[in-house]
């Protein structure tokens, strides 16, 4: 048996001020505030095998975060210090058979703990100060998984996952420039990954992967998103597909390593993408194409090496991310045109 334990401590520290926006000049100060957040994590990890062909895997993590905000501006509203503290303790467990020396199947079970990020606590709906009511989402998750070689040919990993959160963070309102957020129900994510690399003889190699997910809302609830006297209540009905998750992506990779040359040719495609909590738009599927090939040297200790690549090879228009329930509905964020980039690197080894 193999047993590991350890801890992590983070603190993150900013210092907030807003002002009065006069169509793009800067007017007088309304916020005025430190804020603090500081995480402690301790977690222990085993390993068990426990028979020929058996092994046993788990862990589990005790986190702490809390979260402290120091009010200045209290001159014309009320003090809105305060603070928050996070707690859980999140088991993971897996097994693994392995069916025979190349092929090995594996199951896990496991919780999750997000709290919110400063930004989703930053404001709330129809008061001033952080909104401290917000609470983190916990899930579940299991997956289920086969690892396998074919010999001389390739190596392929595929796998089913279904993951269940609780007191999902989304969107409350999005108006005049500023998002306040809340806990709703339940949301599902399931579906199935595939990999796939070669393993001919050769200096030509394919890699691929792809994902399939089906997120959704469990139940339904209701946003206000939109600037005035266009920010009426908007349903979104259980079933509703998760904004800014994509249910399909594609890559595949084509690798060509001769020394001193390795050059790449890769290819994403990605499905279309809701904007929204009630998938009122979407950004559009698309595929892009890049190019990359690089030198390497090796001199006694040193090793050198030169690159280039070429992003966006057809120079397509597509969206490259998204800013879900954008209060102006402006949701989406262009990937760059054609780019090109170019480096040198050098290692010394003691």
């Amino acid at each position: 048996m193999r047993l590991s334990a350890g801890a992590e401590y983070d603190v993150m520290y900013e210092r907030r001020k807003g002002y009065i926006n006069n169509n793009g000049a800067i007017g007088a100060l309304k916020r005025d505030e430190d804020n603090t957040v500081a995480s402690t994590d301790l977690y222990t990890q085993a390993e068990w095998k426990f028979a020929e062909r058996w092994a046993l895997h788990g862990g589990a993590r005790a986190s702490r975060v809390a979260f402290r905000s120091k009010d200045y501006y209290t001159v014309a509203n009320a003090d809105d210090s305060g603070s928050r503290t996070y707690r859980a303790v999140t088991p993971v467990a897996g097994l693994l058979y392995r069916v025979s020396e190349t092929t090995s199947v594996y199951g896990n079970l496991g919780r999750g703990f997000e709290t919110p990020t400063f930004l989703e606590l930053a404001y709330r709906t129809g008061a001033s100060g952080l909104n401290f009511d917000l609470n983190a989402s916990t899930s579940r998750h299991a997956e289920l998984g086969v690892k396998t070689i074919v010999q001389r040919w390739a190596r392929v990993n595929a796998a089913l996952f279904d993951v269940v959160t609780s007191n999902e963070i989304v969107v409350d309102q999005n108006a005049g420039g500023r998002a306040t957020f809340k806990n709703v129900g339940h949301t599902d994510r399931k579906g199935a990954e595939l990999g796939a690399e070669t393993l001919l003889p050769g200096r030509v190699q394919l890699r691929a992967a792809y994902t399939h997910l089906d997120a959704t809302f469990r139940e339904g609830f209701n946003t206000v998103i939109g600037v005035f006297p266009n920010n009426s209540t908007v349903p979104v009905a259980a079933g509703t597909p998760l904004p800014g998750v994509a249910r399909n992506q594609l890559y595949g990779e084509l690798r060509y390593r001769g020394a001193p040359l390795h050059a790449s040719l890769e290819a994403l495609h990605r499905s279309k993408v809701p904007v929204s909590d009630p998938n009122t738009d979407f950004a559009a599927a698309f595929t892009v194409w890049n190019l990359a090939a690089g030198l390497v040297q090796e001199r006694a200790r040193w090793r050198f090496g030169e690159f280039a690549r070429v992003d966006n090879l057809t120079n397509r228009d597509y969206v490259g991310s998204v800013i879900v329930n954008e209060t102006n509905f402006r949701y989406f964020e262009p990937a760059p045109r054609r780019n090109m980039s170019a480096g040198i690197q050098a290692s010394l080894q003691f």
